[in-house]
């Protein structure tokens, strides 16, 4: 009931149980290079998630019901096959951190730039082109951003 901090990094795991999803307090998940692991859409209602790695994992869709993770400041879903981040990322108003780096991703949400507390970006081979790249620096110009 207390647990804060998860890393379940490097474990060849493949799915979580129901009961993993409802811990209460936790804050700091990693869940990274498991690439058979399947995330439930119940991570969405682990509401007290600060930093959330699911990068090299299976996961391969944002659900909307991301903006029930009103506490989220680091994100990473980085070396996944999410094509799409849905519009209410952009409702995480304290993130501070996104790395989705070498996904499918190729258009950022129309309303990317409301995510003001950004200070870093990792953005390593999308195809998103200059233009858009140049509005990121613009828009960011105090985040460090990778491209």
């Amino acid at each position: 009931k207390k647990l804060k901090y998860l890393n379940l990094i490097s474990n060849d795991l493949t799915e979580l149980p129901r009961s993993f999803y409802e811990i209460p307090r936790l804050e700091n998940l990693y869940l990274g290079n498991n690439e058979k692991l399947k995330i439930s859409d119940s991570i969405y209602e682990m509401k007290n998630l600060i930093r959330l790695s699911l990068s090299a994992t299976s996961y391969d869709r944002v659900s909307p019901d991301i903006k029930n993770l009103k506490k989220l400041k680091w994100l990473s879903i980085s070396s996944t096959k999410v094509e799409r981040l849905p519009e209410e990322i952009c409702d995480l108003k304290d993130l501070e951190a996104l790395f989705i780096g070498y996904t499918k991703i190729r258009i950022l949400p129309a309303r990317f730039e409301e995510l003001k507390k950004l200070k870093k970006l990792g953005l390593e081979e999308l195809e998103i082109g200059v233009t858009i790249e140049n509005d990121i620096r613009n828009t960011f110009p105090d985040a460090e951003i990778e491209f």
